[in-house]
């Protein structure tokens, strides 16, 4: 709402509410007949309830000024069976104040931000002192500065503290970031920036232990924040030919990390029970970098009055990588001979290269939609579209999984299908309508060819799928 009485002031209100229940499987039976099957013990059933609840207000001030306060209020009840339940609340406020001052030409935006979670699971017996009840808290003050000269050129530069506590252990840091814009021509930019990163395990990364189909999730309450930079250079061109107009844009990008976080499978406990020791754990794996290349394309256009149409597609290239292929993160009594874990003695793939796991390091993207107005007045409209996803072949899993794919311990295939995997192209189409610009039907089919693929090991992507919509456009 917008205050009658107050020039500038609006405030308002969003909330929302989900209940859902369904089924999950971390792991499929085979890579063949059982690729939709779950392995025996890997599959949970669950049930939600969401709730957020967020507040705001803003008020632009005669002199330039913005004030905004904003709020949320979220709430998960999940209900699993395997004892996996678990409760959270969250709360999050922040302030931010923003001014343009004329005379110098500055840009000034500073704010405060402050979040609080608290968390009740029966997976988090990983605590310190047992129970299962946790927390964490994130502060934050931060303050950027934009300028512009020639009417060409804006530079910004800005900083942040970051505060983060968990259970009693505190952690604090500044960051910083700067970065530029440039207006080359009247229809090309260029643009670069640098800025720093540091994030602080989360609860569940920290302290999850649990077990699901023979496979357990290990806590790790001696994890470290994870430190990083990153760069960015890019270029945007936009064009124009006769009624069809969009962009191009180039971006490469280098992104360093220390104190990498990595989740690791292999034998983390150390129970009775052989079989419920093995899982995953998230550890500190060293130094690690990704670069590469980004690109993107978007435009529309018209045919004739009544026929339009738009386009959208990207082209993404990354090359992650250790930078410490040697570095003992981890120590395990049972291996013979490499007690001590390290990158190149757990990883099955393109170690030449040092290529982190799970990574898929090509992705391309084509979205294309043709509309077609009807009616004396354009009230009518049909459409249809068409879109298409290319993933590469994913270079590196943990050795974990090549070791046990056998008939007595865990058979899933996974070696047959990295075998004869080379890189997955998925199609969706969806055609429907709008009448007099206020109901829309549809209907959306995704992974038309039906395609059976994975994106995560042994984890398969939807099948195809058809999916009929209704809406109501108010």
């Amino acid at each position: 709402r917008r205050h009658k009485k107050v020039d500038g002031l609006l405030y308002g209100l969003n909330a929302n509410v989900m209940f859902q229940q369904q089924a999950e499987s971390y792991f499929w039976y085979n890579d063949s007949t059982g690729m939709f099957l779950s392995f025996p013990g890997s599959l949970y059933n669950y049930r939600d309830v969401l709730l957020y609840v967020d507040p705001y207000i803003t008020h632009f001030s005669k002199t330039g000024d913005r004030h905004t306060a904003r709020g949320r209020y979220f709430f998960s009840d999940n209900d699993a069976d395997k004892n996996q339940a678990s409760k959270s609340q969250n709360f999050f406020a922040e302030y931010q104040y923003q001014r343009f001052f004329k005379k110098i030409g500055f840009n000034l935006i500073t704010g405060l931000v402050g979040q609080y979670t608290f968390a009740t699971s029966k997976i988090f017996i990983g605590l310190p002192g047992g129970g299962n009840r946790s927390h964490q808290v994130n502060a934050a003050l931060y303050l950027q500065l934009e300028k512009k000269f020639f009417k060409r050129l804006t530079l910004l530069g800005g900083s942040r503290f970051e505060y983060f506590e968990i259970n009693g252990l505190e952690r604090g840091k500044p960051v910083f970031r700067t970065g530029l814009n440039l207006m080359l021509t009247e229809a090309t930019f260029l643009r670069g920036s640098w800025g720093q990163g540091f994030r602080f395990p989360s609860i569940g990364e920290r302290y999850i232990l649990t077990n699901v189909g023979g496979f357990g999730f290990f806590p790790n309450p001696d994890l470290q924040p994870e430190n990083s930079w990153s760069a960015e250079l890019g270029l945007k061109q936009l064009f124009k030919i006769r009624n069809f107009g969009g962009f191009i844009d180039i971006c490469g990008f280098y992104q360093h990390y220390e104190n990498f976080v990595e989740f690791n499978s292999g034998r983390w406990g150390q129970g009775p029970n052989q079989s419920e020791n093995l899982g995953f754990r998230f550890l500190n794996t060293g130094r690690a970098r990704v670069y590469g290349l980004e690109i993107s394309v978007a435009g529309s256009g018209k045919f004739s009055d009544r026929v339009d149409c738009q386009i959208l597609g990207g082209y993404t290239y990354s090359m992650p990588q250790t930078l410490t292929p040697n570095y003992a993160y981890a120590r395990l009594d049972w291996l013979p001979n490499k007690d001590s874990v390290t990158y190149l003695n757990s990883t099955w793939g393109d170690t030449a290269r040092r290529i982190l796991k799970y990574r898929i390091q090509t992705l391309v993207k084509f979205d294309g939609q043709l509309n077609i107005k009807l009616g004396k007045q354009n009230n009518y409209l049909i459409f249809c579209g068409f879109s298409s996803r290319y993933y590469s072949k994913m270079q590196s899993i943990d050795l974990f999984f090549f070791e046990t794919d056998a008939p007595i311990s865990f058979p899933t295939g996974i070696r047959n299908y990295r075998d004869r995997e080379t890189g997955n192209l998925v199609f969706d189409i969806r055609v429907g309508t709008t009448i007099k610009n206020k109901w829309r039907v549809a209907l959306i089919s995704n992974n038309i060819t039906n395609r059976a693929y994975a994106l995560r090991p042994m984890n398969p992507a939807e099948p195809r799928t058809w999916i009929l919509q209704l809406g109501l456009i108010i």
